[in-house]
């Protein structure tokens, strides 16, 4: 599975600088894209009658996937390219070859790119036969259920999450069982919430003003899909006497700092008893304003309020703890890019630009002590990876084998960078080209803090010190995780968080 995905990613960096500098096109006519399939299905007769195994036909689908992005002048060929290697993909079960195909479709033609990506996914389901198929299956349907869910299709986000439910078993991974049996849970309150504010939504259409129809479909849109722009007014124009004069207070612009704090209060004590769709939604919501004001309360108030946010991450987080969660879904590139350019293959985040330095975010705040293992490849160049961790006192940049691939460490402690602090450490040999697997431990008590790393199960780096010494690298890399490197191309294909101790929470 790894070499499959790292040959994707390799076969395809010049498709991807490609669909970046040509618009997207309207999809050829029925009679020339016929013609193109024709011609396809000539230029590869003796392919397809040699490929009988799944590695055969795996082979097949990307010598199709690697002209189409060489068929830049012949649109027609290039489409009919992508859909047959999509479904040779699909056929076989290999759900990245799949993928990446759609997403190639997507980026060169106007297409639905949502049902493409569902016919896929129902598609190479019963395909499907490896653990580690199972478990990226599952990491393709999250990313998609929120886009299905936010269209209001309840019937086919409940299928979709079956079907994740189903391979999170078969990739024998117990916590993303229960990860997929909570999103199931929340999913079934979701729907309830949308088949109850359905006869409000449609009275709205005629009758704009109505409170009671106001009231519940604001409450569908604040807390089941969590869209507070278009619910607050919903609910300032609805007749739920708790709801009405939050939300009104919640759209004025004018509110002081006290008036906002008080505000956050409201919301956190009117959810304490509500049901869990209701209860996380508001909190959530009263996070986002606790954090607005954090900076400017005294001692005091800023303790009170951090407390009230640990409860509030404890409660909503879907970062519990003791279980390996997979963070680098949550990248939204349009939104976490920090410097230069990268897209997404696949499951992958990949640059394939060498030059400067790049960074990308990963929206994850931990307080407290946890474990991360990412799994990447260097591409080309000399700086393999720099990782900022995330801390809520300190943010600190570990390297792996940077600065002309020959330092390693701590990048700043005590105002002294890693050229001459004692964390610096011998490079290990990670070659080009071969994926590698960093794992990193953070222990935190008090003050006291202790970074260890390993590559490829191999122990490679310790320090143990004052947190209070280490120093952030880039006063911009807050609030967050950053994966960045310098003057080299890389793909991340996988990073995974194991909260130990504290909270971990979503920042946006």
């Amino acid at each position: 599975m790894r070499c499959q995905l790292l040959g994707l990613v390799l076969a395809l960096v010049p498709g991807l600088l490609l669909a970046q500098s040509a618009p997207r096109r309207v999809p050829p006519p029925p009679a020339a894209l016929e013609q193109a399939k024709r011609l396809v299905a000539e230029a590869f007769e003796k392919d397809y009658q040699a490929a009988k195994t799944p590695a055969q036909k795996h082979a097949l689908a990307q010598k199709m996937l690697d002209d189409a992005a060489q068929t830049a002048s012949d649109p027609a060929g290039r489409y009919a390219l992508l859909e047959t290697a999509r479904k040779i993909s699909v056929g076989i079960g290999d759900i990245e070859q799949a993928m990446t195909a759609v997403e190639a479709l997507s980026s060169t033609f106007e297409v639905d790119s949502a049902q493409l990506t569902q016919e896929v996914l129902r598609g190479v389901a019963p395909q499907v036969k490896t653990p580690a198929d199972h478990a990226s299956l599952t990491r393709y349907i999250g990313r998609e259920l929120p886009k299905v869910v936010a269209l209001g299709s309840y019937d086919s986000a409940a299928s979709l999450a079956t079907l994740a439910l189903a391979s999170a078993k078969k990739a024998n991974d117990a916590d993303l069982v229960k990860q997929w049996t909570r999103r199931q849970t929340k999913l079934a309150a979701q729907a309830e919430a949308f088949a109850a504010a359905q006869a409000a939504l449609q009275t709205l259409e005629t009758a704009p003003t109505d409170a009671a129809a106001n009231a519940r479909a604001g409450k569908y849109t604040c807390f089941a899909k969590e869209d507070w722009g278009n619910g607050l007014p919903m609910l300032a124009l609805g007749d739920d006497a708790a709801l009405q004069p939050l939300a009104a207070q919640a759209l004025r612009d004018d509110l002081s700092a006290a008036e906002q704090l008080q505000l956050a209060d409201d919301w956190f004590e009117y959810a304490q008893d509500k049901p869990a769709l209701v209860k996380e939604a508001a909190w959530r919501y009263a996070s986002l304003v606790y954090q607005r004001q954090l900076a400017g309360l005294s001692t005091l108030s800023k303790r009170r309020v951090e407390n009230r946010l640990a409860e509030i991450a404890a409660t909503t987080s879907p970062l519990v703890k003791d279980e390996w969660v997979e963070i680098l879904d949550y990248v939204d590139l349009n939104r976490h890019m920090v410097e230069n350019l990268w897209e997404r293959k696949g499951l992958a985040i990949m640059t394939p630009h060498p030059d400067h330095c790049k960074a990308f975010k990963i929206p994850v705040v931990v307080d407290g002590s946890y474990e991360l293992r990412v799994r990447a490849v260097r591409i080309s160049g000399t700086d393999t990876m720099r990782i900022t961790l995330s801390d809520t006192a300190n943010d600190v940049e570990f390297w792996l084998n940077s600065g002309a691939r020959n330092i390693s460490g701590l990048h700043r402690i005590d105002g002294q960078d890693l050229r001459n602090n004692a964390s610096r450490t011998k490079p290990f040999p990670i070659s080009l080209g071969r994926p590698f697997a960093l794992a990193l431990a953070v222990d935190r008590r008090d003050d006291a803090i202790a970074i260890g790393a390993t590559v490829d199960g191999q122990r490679y780096f310790q320090w143990k010190g004052d947190a209070r010494t280490l120093d952030t690298a880039n006063d911009q890399r807050r609030q967050g995780i950053y994966i960045a490197t310098c003057s080299s191309t890389l793909a991340v294909f996988s990073v995974q968080l194991k909260l130990k101790s504290g909270h971990a929470w979503l920042t946006e």
